[in-house]
Parts: C-alpha cells; sequence; structure tokens
C-alpha cells in the first residue's frame, strides 16, 4: 500500500474483545499476535512499526523461516509478517513451530507475528508462542477497520481531491461499509474515473482488477496480444488457481534449477503467450528477476475464484472445482478459504453447495452483499448449525464487519427474525451478536428500534447486549438517539434495566458527559466494577475519561475521583476482592 494512517486494535482475552487502542501502545509487549481480515493492513501496519520501533525490523515469514540470517536478527524487535502464507504451504500447525525454532534459536528476542483470522489456532498456537516469549505471555491483538476518521486520513494520503464528497456520495449510495478495509478502498480510488462506483466489495475488486490489467503505455499496449478484459483476468485467474491451490508463491520464467516455492511458467497448460503477458500487469509484481507474484493475496484468491466461476458457466461440474479445494474429509482447507468464498460470490449457480462448505468463511472472506435474501438465511441458518455443532462459545476472531453486509434494507425482516428469536437458544444470541456487533456505516429502516430493544433484553447475552449498544452509539448521533441514551443510562442506575458486568453503564457514561450527564450526576455510578479482573469500559471511564473530559472548574475533582477508584481497584484485588461496600 502508499497510504499509511496510525492503526487501533482490539485485544482478544478469554474470547472477548477489549476496547480500542492504538497498536503503537504495545511497542513495549515481549510478544504479540495481529490478526486481521485479508487487506486490512496488517503487512503496512508492521513496517511502519519496524520503522518506529527501537531495533525494529520487518521481515516476511518465508524469509524468516527459509534464510540464516541469525546475525541480522539478533537483538532485533522482530516484526514477523504473514503466518496465513506460510500456512499456505504447509496447512497445518507444523510451520508456527518452524517460526518457534528460529526465535529460540535467537535467544527468545521480542517479536510480533501477524496472521490472518482463518489461519490463527486460537489457544493453540498462542499457548506454543508462549514457550519462546520472554516473558511467557502472548497478547493476541484484532486489527480494528478503519474509522470514519482514519479513512478521511487515508483517502487525504491518497490525494483524493475531494474526501468530504468522496464519503458522502459512499453514504449515498449504499457502498460506505467499503471504506473500513484499506486495500478495498485503495483499490476503489485508484479504479477509472469513469467507471461506476462500486456498490459492494466485489465490484470494488471486479473494477480495480480491471484497471489494473490494462496496459497504459501505448508501446507495450501494441506488443500484447489483443485479448478483452474478461479473457485478461480469466488468464490471471488461472494462474493465480494454479499457484493457490499448489501453495506456490508464484510463476519463474528461465528458471536455472528447481525450486519448491515456483511454478515454472512454461509448465502451465494454456497460451504461454498469453499467460506471459498477463505477468506483466500490474496484477502481479515482480519481487526478484524473473520471478512474478500476485500483487496482494486477497487479489489472487478474488481472480481464482471468479476463474472457477467462469467455469462451472462454461458446464464445469461444481463438485469438480470444490474438490480441488477440499481435504479427505470434505472439508476446504484452511489456505483455500478466501477461493471458495470469492467463488461463492461470483457464482449463484453453486452458491448454496459453497455456503454450506464454508458459511463462516463466505461471509469472513468473500462478499455477501449481494447474496438473496434467500442465500442469506441459508447461510445464517448454517452459521447458527455451526454453532452448535463445533463450539461452546464464540470464537473472537470470528468478529468482522464484513457482517454488515447482510444488514442490506431487502434483508432488514431477516435481521429482525434473528433478533426476536435470538433468546431461544445460546446459538442464536451468538449469532445476533455476529450482526450486532458488526461495524456499520449504513442503515435500515427500525434499525434504532431493533437495537435498543436487545439492550433492554435482559435474556440475551450480556456480550450481545453489549455489542448492540456499541451499534447503537457508532450509528446514531441525533437529539433522539442521545436521550435514548440517556433513558438506558437512567434505567440502569435505578436497577430497572439488568447490566451484568457495568459494561452497558460504562459505554453510557464514556458517551453522555459531560455533554449530557455532569460531573454531579456521574457521581450516583462511582462503585467497584462487577467484574474486577475486566478492564473495560466502565473502568476506562473512571481512570481516563473523567479526569480527561472534566472542564476546569471539576477538574480537581474528576481526578480526585479517578486516583480515589484506582486505589479502591488495588486495595480490592489485594483483599481478594471483598470490599464491595467501598464507595
Amino acid at each position: 500500500m502508499t497510504a499509511y494512517v496510525e492503526r487501533t486494535c482490539a485485544e482478544i482475552a478469554s474470547g472477548r474483545k477489549g476496547e480500542p487502542a492504538l497498536l503503537k501502545d504495545y511497542r513495549e509487549s515481549d510478544a504479540y499476535v495481529l490478526l486481521g481480515e485479508p487487506g486490512s493492513g496488517k503487512t503496512r501496519s508492521f513496517q511502519e512499526e519496524a520503522r518506529q520501533t527501537e531495533a525494529g525490523l520487518y521481515v516476511a515469514a518465508h524469509d524468516f523461516v527459509e534464510l540464516h540470517r541469525l546475525d541480522e536478527w539478533r537483538g532485533k524487535t522482530l516484526f514477523i509478517d504473514a503466518l496465513d502464507e506460510l500456512r499456505a504451504d504447509s496447512p497445518s500447525p507444523e510451520p508456527l513451530g518452524r517460526i518457534r525454532s528460529r526465535l529460540d534459536e535467537l535467544g527468545r528476542p521480542r517479536f510480533r507475528l501477524s496472521c490472518r483470522d482463518a489461519d490463527w489456532y486460537s489457544s493453540m498456537d498462542r499457548d506454543d508462542l508462549a514457550k519462546v516469549s520472554k516473558n511467557s505471555q502472548i497478547t493476541t491483538l484484532k486489527m480494528d477497520p478503519l474509522s470514519d476518521d482514519q479513512v478521511r486520513d487515508f483517502l487525504a494520503a491518497l490525494e483524493v481531491d475531494d474526501v468530504d464528497a468522496f464519503m458522502d456520495a459512499a453514504v449515498e449510495d449504499g457502498s460506505a461499509p467499503l471504506l473500513g478495509n484499506p486495500l478495498t478502498l485503495e483499490l476503489w480510488v485508484g479504479a477509472p474515473a469513469d467507471s461506476p462506483r462500486p456498490q459492494s466489495r466485489k465490484e470494488a475488486f471486479e473494477t480495480s482488477c480491471r484497471s489494473l490489467v490494462c496496459e497504459h503505455n501505448p508501446r507495450h499496449a501494441r506488443r500484447r496480444k489483443s485479448l478483452d478484459a474478461d479473457a485478461q483476468l480469466d488468464a490471471a485467474g488461472r494462474l493465480c488457481a494454479v499457484a493457490l491451490l499448489s501453495g506456490k508463491r508464484g510463476y519463474v520464467r528461465c528458471p536455472t534449477e528447481p525450486s519448491s516455492h515456483w511454478i515454472p511458467i512454461d509448465e502451465v497448460p494454456g497460451n504461454r503467450e498469453v499467460f506471459n503477458s498477463i505477468l506483466r500487469t500490474r496484477l502481479f509484481e515482480s519481487p526478484t528477476v524473473d520471478s512474478f507474484v500476485p500483487v496482494h493475496k486477497h487479489i489472487a484468491e478474488f481472480l481464482a475464484g471468479r476463474y472457477f466461476a467462469s467455469r462451472v458457466a462454461a458446464n464445469l461440474p461444481t463438485a469438480r472445482a470444490t474438490a480441488l479445494m477440499t481435504g479427505f474429509d470434505g472439508v476446504v482447507v484452511s489456505p483455500l478459504r478466501g477461493v471458495w468464498a470469492w467463488f461463492a460470490a461470483n457464482c449463484a449457480v453453486a452458491r448454496a453447495e459453497l455456503i454450506d462448505g464454508d458459511p463462516l468463511g463466505v461471509v469472513l472472506y468473500g462478499d455477501v452483499k449481494q447474496f438473496s435474501v434467500d442465500d442469506k438465511r441459508r447461510l445464517l441458518e448454517r452459521v447458527r448449525g455451526h454453532i452448535e455443532d463445533n463450539v461452546t462459545y464464540i470464537q473472537a476472531d470470528w468478529h468482522s464487519p464484513r457482517w454488515a453486509d447482510m444488514a442490506t434494507k431487502d434483508a432488514a425482516e431477516l435481521i429482525h427474525a434473528v433478533f426476536s428469536t435470538a433468546p431461544a437458544s445460546e446459538a442464536g444470541q451468538l449469532v445476533a451478536l455476529l450482526l450486532a456487533d458488526a461495524p456499520q456505516r449504513q442503515t435500515f429502516p427500525g434499525l434504532k428500534p431493533l437495537l435498543l430493544s436487545i439492550v433492554r433484553n435482559e435474556s440475551l447475552l450480556i456480550f450481545t447486549r453489549h455489542n448492540a449498544l456499541r451499534s447503537l452509539i457508532r450509528q446514531f448521533q441525533d437529539d433522539d438517539a442521545l436521550a435514548d441514551l440517556d433513558h438506558l443510562l437512567t434505567d440502569i442506575g435505578a436497577r430497572r434495566l439488568a447490566d451484568g458486568d457495568d459494561e452497558l453503564a460504562g459505554s453510557l457514561l464514556c458517551e453522555l458527559y459531560p455533554q449530557r450527564r455532569s460531573l454531579d450526576e456521574v457521581k450516583g455510578f462511582f462503585h467497584l466494577p462487577e467484574n474486577l479482573n475486566l478492564f473495560g469500559t466502565f473502568q476506562y471511564f473512571w481512570t481516563t475519561v473523567v479526569p480527561d473530559k472534566a472542564n476546569s472548574s471539576e477538574k480537581a475533582e474528576a481526578e480526585g475521583l479517578s486516583e480515589r477508584f484506582q486505589q479502591m481497584m488495588m486495595q480490592a484485588h489485594h483483599a481478594g476482592g471483598d470490599m464491595r461496600a467501598i464507595v
């Protein structure tokens, strides 16, 4: 990426996401793992953090395990990027073992490791990595999507002429949810000015890939074999599919020796002249002389999924295509979930089968916005079944802005039904949690009362209610919405509305103080939190928001309250938590 803005992330502990914090706040951490969706900016953030960190060094995971530059790496804070790409060569925990071995060989230095959500094996990976961490601890961070302010900064860095007009148009035409992903946003900005505005991630990728495959230099254009854009994208998709299915990095011309990581372009069945021409487009880049890799893995997955869809349209049986991406158990292998998801996004004929095969992956790594209501209903049913069959709690890395794509206006009735039936089972509540937690920049009719009803529904999981409140606060800032929030806080204070861990109150206090609630009014909520071990919104309010936002006349009192709160917390921890009567 050419643009960069400072990023935030949320710490994941005990299967739960914390509050957003700047990535740079973790520079003193001995070891952390940064998870994120494809194109979320993990690589760019690691490169920038390595530059800003004393003795920081960026290194790709492939290079870290294959090269032997111990003298260069020793004593550094290592930013090891893209465990997922290493696992694409070997879809098992084994690649992490090679990283652990190298870290141990280096004397357990400070390190950071990035990975896609789907390729992170949660507690198993974390426990294994902790054994080579200096303090035997691993912090797990989840990259946040770009906020509105970050989107503005990003667009300014990309030299967009009128940032406000760009964002206003995205809200008006319903494409605003696309703005949170840096890769999608960058592709969108780079698309031809006369092309229609994308209405979905699929359209954004399609438009951008058509731009990238075009030759803008007239001399080179004359030399290129005459192919229309669809034929060129099909050829590019074939190359991407072959590389991804075989677990290779890319292609080489004129190979000097056999390699387990590269495919000689002459060995790919098809038109050799066309393939060589495609490798020279901006869809590929050359890390070394005569080697070619897709410009981004997510683009490669999109093109490969598009290619499979075109083959099915040309009468290739769906089962033939899916067999190439599944293991002996019939389950799609982890490194190919992105291809599978984009296959589903591009192929309505095979979509039901692809949804059944990997419902979560179809949401997290493709584009479900333009799915029919029946497809979305099937998808939510399969996700619910997956939760019932495989886990007893929701995985923190399932939370994604991609869930917002489900909430289109034509699916409003379906989304309402999810929440109205959610209390019947824990799995139903967890599906509702995924939808409620999705950061959206557009709404459908009736969303505000729906979110309010979720917050007030005490039969739902507190996590679901809290995330519905966060979504309500993010999306509605008008006077009526603030009055609704004020009523919620009043009911919590009067014990008319249950707040199991004080997190509802914490979020409301952070939003309403000091504009709608004075310091005297919020003092009624001054108490030890229900969960002393949770540093959530309630603790954040008393330790940070109160002293920072107080006006000059109340500054001393606010700082005194904050200090007193922290002292109470310390005393309670030392006393084993038996100090609830302290006020």
